[in-house]
């Protein structure tokens, strides 16, 4: 924690020698505090973000506004931090263990304050939220123990 400092017009400080913001910071007497980046589409070069290999893995990187960097951000495998990454991670795990009821078979969910409950598969648009989240399941059990790895996630 600093001090954040402003330059004023005053007959006082003619006296003193006046330094440019780009001098401070060259010789470390200052940082430059940068806004926060509010989401990956508001990167700009220099700044830092968390890119998910094609194994599975995390890099921390560096924006430079080349064509590299805007294919990970236009194809989701760049966030803004670790955690984020890792959300992400734990969904596609969730998507990749789908199942899928057929139309008129029991499946069992979790509502969003994790209490289990069953319904029947019909196929609307409510039950393939379900699946393509990879929240149907066959019995209550597995709802749970899919609340308590996944449903941060979501």
């Amino acid at each position: 924690m600093g001090h954040i400092f402003s330059k004023e017009e005053s007959e006082a400080l003619l006296s003193f020698t006046i330094y440019s913001l780009e001098e401070l910071i060259n010789t470390g007497w200052a940082e430059e505090v940068r806004e926060t980046t509010k989401t990956v589409w508001e990167l700009k070069e220099g700044d830092k973000y968390t890119f998910i290999r094609n194994d599975g893995g995390k890099t921390l990187e560096r924006w430079d506004e080349l064509d590299v960097d805007k294919n990970r951000r236009k194809y989701n495998h760049c966030f803004l931090t670790p955690e984020d990454a890792d959300m992400e991670l734990l969904r596609r795990e969730s998507r990749a263990k789908a199942w899928m009821p057929e139309v008129g078979q029991n499946f069992w969910s979790i509502d969003s304050k994790g209490k289990s409950f069953e319904s029947i598969w019909e196929g609307d648009y409510i039950d393939m939220m379900y699946f393509h989240n990879g929240h149907a399941h066959k019995t209550e059990k597995e709802s749970i123990e899919w609340g308590e790895k996944y449903g941060k996630a979501f």
